[in-house]
């Protein structure tokens, strides 16, 4: 006795249906978790930008009030050195997860075909990548001023 196969609607085995749903699935995935990967670099940047700003912001606010003010010598700067450290930091990870992230969705679609879609994700990351760098400025503005 032959065995029958039937055919989905559209004329596809129900094979093919199903290997392109996992396929599908699969990209699905995979954008996801570059998504995910971009989204731990933005939390890693946010906290190394908003401590790096508040040690900057801190001491020069106790700079000004004078506490600091009578023991004029190198050091009175190394809170603002060590806060524009941790911005320029913030600020380099998230571009490296930009560009990671960036590199990884071009081959993903490349590779499979599928059409480019906008990303929350990278929305988010290039938002606080001008917030950092507005913040960097700031700070480095403050030092070149004292």
């Amino acid at each position: 006795m032959a065995e029958k196969t039937t055919t989905d609607p559209a004329g596809d085995s129900p094979t093919e249906t199903l290997g392109e749903q996992r396929t599908d699935l699969a990209y699905q995935r995979s954008v996801e978790a570059a998504e995910r990967t971009l989204m731990a670099a933005v939390r890693t940047a946010v906290s190394m930008v908003s401590f790096g700003f508040t040690i900057a912001k801190f001491f020069q606010y106790l700079s000004k009030l004078g506490d600091l003010q009578s023991k004029q010598s190198e050091l009175d700067q190394a809170p603002h050195h060590l806060g524009l450290v941790l911005l320029v930091g913030g600020v380099l990870t998230i571009v490296l997860g930009i560009a990671e992230y960036v590199i990884y969705a071009r081959d993903l679609r490349r590779r499979s075909g599928q059409k480019r879609r906008l990303s929350s994700a990278l929305f988010s990351a290039v938002f606080i990548l001008v917030v950092g760098l507005l913040l960097s400025a700031s700070v480095v503005v403050d030092l070149v001023i004292k």
